[in-house]
């Protein structure tokens, strides 16, 4: 699929099963789906019986409902501005940065960035579980490393184009039920950009900025959130 941008074409390919089944080494991710909820043929599995995805969230202070929308329109920009920066690190394992927003007391609105992946596969972490446990455990150092390398691009981001990032008041690991709303945008693993758009326009200006930084090819990987029953033996990622 080729989208045309101002800037020239953004072009999306459908990933084999052999990259797909690579993704699902790191993240709990389901499908094909033959239902096809909201038109996506994949979904990130958020929640599975009792376990749920656990994430890094890099909290920002609380807004007001107007101030929010602005906040979760910047920190979606950013995270689009800051993705040729972190594919440029070379890390190897799986990131999925998510902008969220989860309502407080007093009608404000807590905004921020939740980081869901893996450093290396689960397989290879002896003994460990993954981020889909029902506990706080889960993450390794390799992940915080990849998530302190995006925050770190999301800043130089924010200086070279004058988008506001808001001061961040905590990184905290949190399970999916903690954030509220998020929005799936793009997942990266290694140097591979996927678009987890499920419907991709071509008037969605982010295939212009994305074109604008030379990022010509994504793999298509259309996603929502899901929530499932409970595994029965032999399920992965610890579940």
């Amino acid at each position: 699929m080729n989208i045309k941008t101002e800037a020239g074409n953004v072009t999306l390919e459908v990933p084999d099963m052999k990259r797909v089944d690579g993704l699902r080494d790191y993240l709990p991710l389901a499908g094909p789906l033959a239902e096809k909820p909201a038109g996506a043929d994949y979904g990130i599995v958020m929640k599975q019986g009792a376990n749920e995805l656990w994430g890094l969230k890099q909290q920002s202070v609380e807004f007001d409902q107007r101030q929010a929308k602005n906040a979760v329109s910047n920190n979606a920009a950013l995270i689009v501005l800051a993705l040729k920066q972190y594919l440029s690190i070379g890390f190897s394992g799986v990131l999925m940065p998510c902008v969220y927003s989860r309502p407080k007391k007093a009608g404000n609105v807590e905004v921020g960035v939740a980081y869901f992946g893996n450093a290396e596969p689960v397989v290879a972490r002896k003994g460990a579980k993954a981020a889909m446990v029902n506990s706080d455990v889960g993450h390794d150092t390799g992940f915080s490393e990849m998530v302190a390398g995006f925050m770190s691009s999301m800043f130089e981001a924010s200086g070279k184009s004058g988008i506001p990032l808001r001061p961040i008041i905590g990184l905290d690991h949190r399970p999916r039920s903690a954030l509220g709303s998020i929005c799936l945008m793009f997942l990266i693993h290694g140097k591979d950009l996927y678009s987890l758009h499920v419907d991709p326009e071509s008037r969605n200006p982010v295939w212009t900025v994305l074109r604008s930084m030379d990022i010509r090819r994504a793999w298509s990987l259309p996603c929502v959130p899901l929530e499932i029953p409970a595994a029965k033996k032999g399920c992965r990622h610890g579940i």
